[in-house]
């Protein structure tokens, strides 16, 4: 048997050597791979769960945000409603408060103005209607005002008797009653002036053409035309002849009360209300429209 040969024994050894040497770098790159694999599925894992969790809290936050709105929304509408609600509750307050206080006006009807009464007395527990209730009341319930004129005689003596006195104490508070509402509610028979001669004569018809013609024009306009230029008239000579007391006491500017004045002049014919003798028969006149109430036409 031949001995083997060294050299050949020597290449073969360094054969299998690199073949082994060539599986261990290719075991080593196959557990690298393994490696990066199982790395790049880690991380692919991770990134899953990841997107799965932020997807989870997005949809938690979207219905979250979803419940909300439908929350406010819910109260916004029962809100409008209850809104609604309390002002039909106004509304129907309103309308009772109403024909209540009919009832409890109506002058004609006792049964009704006492079932008005009854029902006020709710209204006056109410806080929103307590003021106007309580007022309605009030001014339903109290006595009815009643006018009281009194007429003055001279004190009697020498030259008037008892009776004569009575006599002008009943025609002063005859002639208290008769004359506009805003003047005295007491007259003194002394002091009665020109009403003396015109409530003697009340009846005869001279009194009433002379204020037809003193004052005829001026009444017509204020019927047709609501031009109220009597009244403004009784003003001015109220005023003395004072513009600005005048306009103050009418209420309205004084250029007004001078533009009428001049209609009131041209009315009358351009009569000038600075003479003595054309005041005193617009006076008279404006006493004798007082005492017999009205206008002469």
């Amino acid at each position: 048997m031949a001995s083997p040969d060294p050299d050949h024994l020597s290449e073969k050894s360094i054969e299998e050597l690199t073949r082994l040497k060539a599986a261990e770098e290719l075991l080593e790159l196959r557990d690298r791979r393994k490696a990066r694999g199982s790395r790049f599925m880690a991380v692919t894992q991770a990134m899953v769960a990841y997107i799965a969790l932020a997807g989870f809290f997005a949809n938690a936050i979207q219905s979250y945000i979803n419940k909300r709105q439908a929350d406010e929304a819910r109260a916004a509408e029962q809100k409008r409603w209850a809104q609604e609600f309390r002002r039909a509750q106004d509304a129907d307050k309103h309308r009772a408060f109403f024909e209540t206080s009919i009832l409890a006006t109506d002058k004609d009807n006792d049964d009704k103005r006492l079932v008005g009464y009854t029902l006020l007395q709710e209204f006056v527990a109410d806080p929103d209607f307590n003021f106007k209730a309580t007022l309605m009341l009030e001014e339903s319930l109290a006595p009815e005002a009643v006018s009281v004129v009194a007429g003055v005689g001279r004190t009697p003596g020498p030259d008037t008797t008892a009776y004569a006195a009575m006599r002008e104490a009943t025609r002063a508070a005859d002639i208290a009653a008769s004359i506009a509402a805003d003047s005295p509610a007491s007259l003194h028979f002394a002091r009665l002036g020109a009403l003396r001669l015109i409530f003697h004569l009340a009846d005869n018809p001279e009194l009433r053409a002379f204020q037809r013609d003193v004052l005829g024009p001026l009444e017509t306009s204020d019927t047709a035309r609501r031009s109220e230029f009597v009244r403004t008239l009784e003003a001015f000579l109220r005023a003395g002849g004072n513009h600005m007391r005048a306009a103050r006491d009418l209420n309205v500017h004084r250029n007004t009360l001078i533009y009428r004045l001049e209609r009131i002049q041209e009315l009358l014919g351009g009569a000038d209300l600075e003479d003595p003798e054309m005041r005193l028969n617009v006076q008279l006149a404006l006493k004798i429209r007082a005492a017999l109430g009205g206008s002469a036409s």
